[in-house]
């Protein structure tokens, strides 16, 4: 069966074109986030009814590309990671989103971010094939492990926080428990 698609509303996630790396939903869906190429990089806030813009925020020209955005379950926080290992926190609950707090990895590069789904935390995945878990209220790092060969690409919490899902470079998935522990590795 063929399926048709209707556009519902179409906007440009940075001023000047550059590609879209990451995109999210709050918990309602009444908006997007979107996360864009560097020179400037644009992490932006949307309503999803109509696609009117509600937040632009222009990342520093000392910070690179963001490659990975996220929305906590409550839309409390929005969370970016930076090209090169550094992560920006966002509180959601003002009118308009406000920095909370950035976080250097302390790593070559960064690709993929997520926040588990009924905690405070957020799961990293960078060079070296580094996975790093952090608080989102002070920034502690929970743990820092070697979990993959190459870089990791892809990071995931499972619905019940239970599990964290990594891709890397080394074209292996692997399964961790909440705390870091390795329990399994797909092919």
């Amino acid at each position: 069966a063929l399926y048709s698609q209707t556009l519902v509303w179409t906007a440009l996630a940075n001023p000047d074109s550059l590609q879209v790396n990451s995109v999210g939903f709050t918990a309602n869906d009444s908006k997007v986030l979107s996360a864009t190429n560097c020179h400037p990089a644009h992490i932006r806030l949307w309503n999803n009814n109509n696609g009117s813009l509600h937040w632009d925020y222009e990342v520093p020209t000392s910070l690179m590309c963001i490659m990975g955005a996220g929305i906590s379950a409550d839309s409390k926080y929005l969370v970016a990671v930076e090209e090169m290992g550094n992560i920006l926190i966002f509180d959601n609950t003002t009118p308009t989103p406000d920095s909370i707090n950035s976080i250097a990895m302390g790593t070559t590069y960064a690709f993929a971010i997520d926040i588990a789904p009924h905690s405070q935390k957020i799961v990293v995945g960078a060079s070296n094939g580094k996975l790093q878990c952090y608080r989102i209220v002070d920034g502690m790092q929970l743990f820092n492990i070697n979990a993959h060969a190459s870089w990791v690409t892809a990071v995931r919490y499972s619905s019940n926080n239970m599990k964290i899902a990594s891709g890397g470079n080394d074209g292996k998935i692997k399964i961790w428990d909440s705390t870091g522990t390795l329990l399994n590795t797909l092919s």
